[in-house]
This record gives C-alpha cells, structure tokens and sequence, in this order.
C-alpha cells in the first residue's frame, strides 16, 4: 500500500492518487497537516509496534505500507476551541508525533525520504552539491549586510537579482515569493536589507530555460522560451511562456542524475538555463517539484504516467516504460 502525504487541496496529490487507482494500486491519503479533530491515529509500542489511524471511511495501519510519497507536510491547522497563544506548543506536540510515526515507516521506500527532503529544500545546500559536481552557479550572495550587499550589486555592475529561501504569504494574500530584479533604490533601502539574510545573485542573460524531471533512473526534461522576458518565468502564470520536450546533452543529464544521488534523494526537479553565451547554469532544485504544469503545457511528456509507476514500483532504479494503461493528466482535468 502506499502512503500519500499531502493536504487535501493539493492537486498533485488528489491527481496522483486517482492515477494510481487507475493502475489499480491501493493508496490512502494523509494530510498531516488538517486538523486533530478530523484525524485520529493511535500509535502503541511494546511487544508489538502499531499505529493506526482513522479519517471519515478511511483507515489503515502503518504496518501495510510500503511506499510513502512525501509530497508536503503543510501548515498545521489551528484546532476550534484553542486559543492561539496555546499554539506554539500545540504545534511542537503534533510535529513530534508524526515525526514519530515517519520514522516507523523507515522500511518503506520513501519519494523523498522526509530528512533528505528537509535538508534538500535549503537552496544554499542546493547550489554547494551543484557546484561540487560541476554545474556551473551564479555568483551568489546570501547576506543581511547592507554594505556587503551593495558591494555586491556594485561587483556585478547593478545585475542582481533576489530570491526567497521559501514562498511566502504578504498581508494575508496568497502570493508567489517571485524572483525579481534589484534596483538602485531597492539597495538604499537599509531597514529592508538588514531585516533577514536574503538570496542575492549575478543576473544571468540567458537564452532559453529548461525544466527537469528525475524520477529514479528517469529523466524528462522541457524547454522553456519566455516570449515576454521576466525575471521569473512564474510571472502571469506561464502565459507568456512556450514550452517543448527537450533532449538534455548527455553530459547534464547525468550531472542532473548525481545530483539527486548525491542529495540522498530519489525524484526531484531541476531548474537549468543556457545562456546566450553557450553555457549551462544551476538555478535550483525542488525535491518535490511540481510537473503537472509542464505535462498540461507539454501533453507529449507523460510525467504523469511516469511518477505513478515510478511510485508503484518502488525501487529508486527504476526505468519508465509505456504500458498496456497509460495515464495521461489531460484526462483527470475537470
């Protein structure tokens, strides 16, 4: 059986799971992050080690799990009737226990194993496994310092972009922490800049970007031309974005490979650009790495159809297959 851990909201979770009962294997869903009262698990250690839980018609024990996608944890969900100043340690009790119940689940093959996947989603330790096996980085700057950050923008003669460690929600609205330009006034701006250390880097010019998938032995990858240039290809959801599948040079797509090996990971997406000057560059990786968006944009691709079997195999060599069921994400689209 396999384990999906994801908020119900989530579209690749809800699209994954219905993949996978079309190819007939059994899964069942956890959002480890709804609240206490709409989930109840039991987890008892002595002569035996079980844990149980239930929610509306569903329930499974750990022990029938063999697989784990570790999509996302979430945010926690505030439970009615507490007070928000008891949050904090409300929150430390529920990360506990499922951090428990995940490291119960060490014998199941996990996409990605919860602790690689913590450790990947830092980008400073993205960029230094990257320029370990030879990709090459931008110049790059992580820095609260307002006179070492104006020194830096001065270095790369006014070229530097910025970048969050994580999305972020501003004023309560939902919002993508997008990457963006730096101006001279921006880097006047020394309340903001010694606020938090932030991602600053050289501003590449590039020639095209190329997004890509790595699900075990698998590697797809797509390029992507912004027709209306942005420093964020993000940027009005993609529609000024043209995308095509794309052959990776032998020698990248084996780079792309180690470096999900080296992180200890098994599946990731991989952001590249080629420049204009005839150079490949690492911009980052994402362990758990969005791909419905490509295959909509890219219907030849068939990632869905890849990471469902790529789950349901379970092995971390595994090699994507056409077969007699081929799911395709156009058809669960409503």
């Amino acid at each position: 059986m396999l384990l999906i851990i994801g908020p119900d909201n989530d579209v690749h979770a809800n699209v994954v799971a219905q993949g996978l009962d079309v190819l007939r294997v059994k899964n069942v869903r956890w959002n480890a992050s709804c609240s206490p009262l709409e989930q109840k698990m039991s987890l008892r250690l002595g002569d035996e080690t079980e844990v149980m839980f239930s929610r509306d018609t569903q329930n499974w024990v750990a022990s029938d799990v063999t697989g784990v996608w570790y999509r996302r944890e979430g945010e926690l969900t505030l439970p009615a009737g507490l007070n928000a100043e008891n949050f904090p340690p409300f929150s430390r009790e529920m990360v506990g226990s499922r951090r428990g119940v995940f490291a119960l689940l060490s014998t199941a093959f996990w996409v990605n194993d919860w602790i690689n996947a913590w450790q990947a989603e830092n980008k400073v330790y993205q960029l230094a496994c990257a320029k370990r096996l030879g990709f090459y980085i931008p110049q790059t700057l992580i820095s609260n310092a307002p006179h070492d950050i104006r020194q830096f923008y001065r270095t790369c003669g006014g070229n530097v972009i910025h970048k969050m460690f994580y999305p972020a929600n501003f004023n309560g609205g939902r919002s993508v922490a997008c990457t963006n330009q730096l101006t001279q006034e921006d880097i006047e701006q020394t309340s903001s800049l010694e606020i938090c250390p932030s991602i600053y880097q050289e501003k590449i010019d590039i020639e095209f970007e190329v997004r890509v998938c790595v699900f075990g032995e698998t590697i797809f990858a797509a390029k992507l031309v912004n027709n209306k240039p942005t420093t964020d290809i993000r940027i009005n959801n993609f529609q000024h974005v043209e995308a095509t599948a794309f052959e990776l040079p032998s020698q990248i797509a084996e780079q792309c490979r180690l470096l999900v090996c080296s992180m200890s990971l098994v599946s990731a997406a991989i952001d590249l650009a080629y420049t204009k000057t005839g150079f490949w560059v690492f911009f980052e990786l994402n362990q758990s790495g969005q791909f419905l968006w490509i295959e909509k944009m890219v219907p030849d691709l068939p990632l869905l159809d890849a990471f469902c079997k790529f789950l349901a195999c379970g092995n971390r060599t595994f090699r994507y297959q056409a077969g007699a069921v081929d799911l395709r994400f156009a058809d669960f689209i409503k």
